[in-house]
């Protein structure tokens, strides 16, 4: 594959001030042109958002050139009632034919549960006859799910094989490799793409500027600093090489927030090429402070 065509903007920055590191807020819609245009230019593989990122599928619909040939990946609103019926089917439904008019699409290269522990409900039989509509009517090529953790993998394979999974991963959060459950994905020939390369933007930020919280990865940030010094290479490099290079994954997401930080993924891109690294020893165990749903509130 094409180095770049494994690689895919995520694009919640567009819509909400996210990311520990984000002190920007979002960028404005110059800045949303020009990132979308670049990222065209480019030949990046993929796009991802979701109706549930503020006003993400409206700018880009507005400002992403028509002749692009990124894969649009969206994610579903979230529901959330423990009991699920037919009304959240067609819910589901709608507001997938609401991102494609937002995006500005015909069709989705694919369509996600956000949570995929959705699936895990009763009554989660109605969201698969709504994906499997979509499928249907060409609306979607894929359907699959985003998932936080094994244990909700785990529930939803025993009767959903997803085309396409999204999952946390990083050189940190190694948790999902390890336990073998991206290999299983692999074996299943499901897509998996990886998100949280950056951690929110936490594996950028200087040990000086960690919130208190974060304060048991120090060690962890002197260890990743050690391996910059000693292989010649930055934060975003060491951080997309892990993920371009494991052979079980077929997509890679990073969201940016401006267009230096584009410059500086783009730019980083050939170079990993030739980053061939044991990143094993690099894992953390403290599942606290890897998962953001744990993060204290800025």
């Amino acid at each position: 594959m094409n180095i770049n065509k494994k690689i895919g903007l995520g694009t919640v920055q567009f819509g909400l001030d996210y990311g520990v590191s984000n002190i920007n807020g979002q960028p404005s819609d110059h800045a949303v042109k020009a990132i979308l245009e670049r990222v065209v230019s480019s030949g990046l593989g993929y796009l991802d958002t979701a109706s549930t990122y503020g006003d993400s599928e409206i700018r880009i619909g507005k400002y992403l050139p028509p002749s692009h040939s990124l894969s649009i990946v969206t994610k579903a609103p979230l529901f959330e009632p423990d009991v699920l019926t037919e009304k959240d089917g067609e819910k589901l439904y709608t507001h997938a034919l609401q991102s494609l008019e937002r995006l500005k699409q015909d069709c989705l290269y694919c369509l996600l549960i956000h949570h995929g522990s959705a699936l895990t409900k009763t009554g989660s039989q109605y969201l698969l006859e709504a994906l499997m509509r979509l499928k249907e009517e060409g609306l979607v090529k894929k359907t699959g799910i985003s998932i936080y953790g094994a244990e909700e993998l785990d529930k939803i394979l025993t009767y959903f094989t997803p085309d396409l999974v999204q999952l946390p991963l990083n050189i940190f959060d190694q948790r999902l490799l390890k336990s073998g459950h991206i290999q299983r994905l692999k074996n299943m020939n499901v897509e998996v793409h990886l998100r949280s390369l950056y951690l929110q933007g936490l594996l950028l930020m200087h040990q000086d500027d960690l919130p208190d919280f974060f304060s048991s990865l120090k060690p962890a940030f002197s260890k990743l600093d050690h391996y910059c010094h000693v292989y010649n290479l930055s934060r975003v490099e060491i951080c997309l090489a892990f993920g371009y290079h494991r052979p079980e994954v077929n997509g890679v997401i990073i969201g940016v927030s401006s267009e230096s930080e584009l410059d500086e993924l783009i730019k980083s891109i050939p170079k990993i090429k030739t980053i061939d690294l044991d990143f094993s020893s690099l894992a953390q165990s403290c599942a606290n402070v890897l998962n953001p749903s744990h993060w204290p509130t800025r």
